[in-house]
């Protein structure tokens, strides 16, 4: 019984940092909190902890997605055919509604 506690220690560490994936220190920094104190106190860790804030990261993509759009406006300018143009524009907007639609 008392082999067990060990595993069950390690599990419910496992346990917290799954719940902490998408927060501040993410899976890696929660599991290890857990396992050097508890998984009592790295649980409270992640109860305290805010979400990761990805909202910058997305508009400045988008921003960046627009700046790349607006270069493919005239096509003679960037050594490019107007198909080629017209492919990229397709995958810029498939990327932007990618980021649009993440979390």
């Amino acid at each position: 019984m008392w082999i067990l506690l060990p595993l069950f220690y390690v599990l419910f560490a496992l346990g917290v940092g799954w719940l902490g994936a998408n927060r501040k220190f993410g899976f890696w920094g929660y599991f290890f909190c857990s396992l050097i104190f508890s998984p009592i106190t790295g649980f409270i860790a992640v109860l305290a902890s805010d979400k990761r804030r990805i909202e910058p990261l997305k508009e400045a993509a988008l921003q960046e997605l627009q700046g790349i759009s607006s270069t493919l406006q005239n096509p003679g300018e960037c050594g490019l055919s107007e198909e080629q143009v017209a492919m990229m524009r397709q995958r810029l907007d498939s990327v932007g509604r990618l980021i649009r639609a993440s979390k």
